[in-house]
């Protein structure tokens, strides 16, 4: 016995609506979100290290990088350290009762942070030390410099014209690092190299 089936007509399977985009676009998509979040994570940590680090105490140099801002009067507890610095007029760190430069011999200090005196008082500074012995005192250093920023530092100060009778500089093993680093202090700053034995 016969019988009438009908069949239907073979439908193809269902497919997307949304068109698949090309394997390029996906990867440049990807590559911006992936940028994006990075851009957005540094952008936090910036602002989270300012609030730790309490008010912005360096500003950009052409020559050096950054320096030291000028008229300064930063307190900071840290590391179990509470420590008050300045800075004069020239963004250099004030030596509390510095002998006249007419009276004593001028000595120029070059340095980083152990220089500088992270972590302690102004008084309390190798300079603050060094003034309490009948030394005019100039310290040039700032933390973070290697030695390439202190040549450049006392450079700079020579070409103002002035002639101190004594330079100490005082190095530590991560000197090497800030030679080639440029970056520190959330600032650019120059690197230095030997070629052909000149720096």
């Amino acid at each position: 016995m016969n019988t009438l089936s009908s069949t239907k007509p073979a439908t193809a399977p269902s497919q997307s609506l949304r068109p698949t985009r090309p394997l390029r676009r996906r990867l440049l998509f990807t590559a911006i979100i992936i940028a994006s979040y990075f851009l957005l994570l540094e952008v936090i940590a910036r602002v989270l290290l300012l609030t730790w680090r309490g008010p912005v105490t360096y500003q950009s140099d052409p020559e050096f990088g950054y320096r030291l801002r000028s008229n300064l009067d930063v307190h900071r507890v840290r590391f179990g350290c509470d420590w008050r610095f300045t800075s004069d007029e020239s963004g250099l760190r004030i030596v509390p009762q510095n002998p006249s430069a007419a009276q004593t011999p001028t000595v120029v200090i070059l340095g980083d942070s152990f220089m500088f005196g992270d972590g302690v008082n102004d008084d309390e500074t190798c300079a603050a030390a060094l003034a309490r012995r009948g030394f005019h005192i100039v310290n040039l250093s700032t933390t973070g410099y290697g030695p390439h920023q202190e040549l450049l530092a006392l450079r700079r100060y020579l070409a103002a014209g002035n002639r101190p009778d004594w330079v100490v500089t005082v190095s530590y093993t991560n000197d090497i690092q800030d030679v080639v680093s440029s970056y520190q202090s959330m600032h650019y700053q120059p690197t230095a190299s030997l070629q052909d034995g000149k720096l």
